[in-house]
């Protein structure tokens, strides 16, 4: 069973992100803020790790900024 069919949303504990969800090799990320964000081509175990990690934001600026199209949605 993939990722995407058993998980559609995820509250995390972080500072700036509010929640991920995973879908159809895409992640949507959205922010404290309300912005949104399409991170698409994020392998599902990539977002597992994401979601494990303790730093979601030092994940994010490490392993997924400058390797996947990020675009505002």
């Amino acid at each position: 069973m993939r990722l995407n069919q058993i998980l559609t949303e995820v509250a995390v504990m972080s500072s700036w992100i509010e929640d991920l969800e995973y879908e159809d090799d895409a992640v949507i990320m959205t922010l404290n803020s309300g912005r949104m964000y399409s991170i698409t081509g994020v392998p599902e175990g990539m977002y597992r790790e994401w979601l494990e990690a303790d730093s979601k934001g030092k994940y994010w600026h490490s392993d997924i900024r400058d390797f996947y199209r990020t675009t505002r949605i």
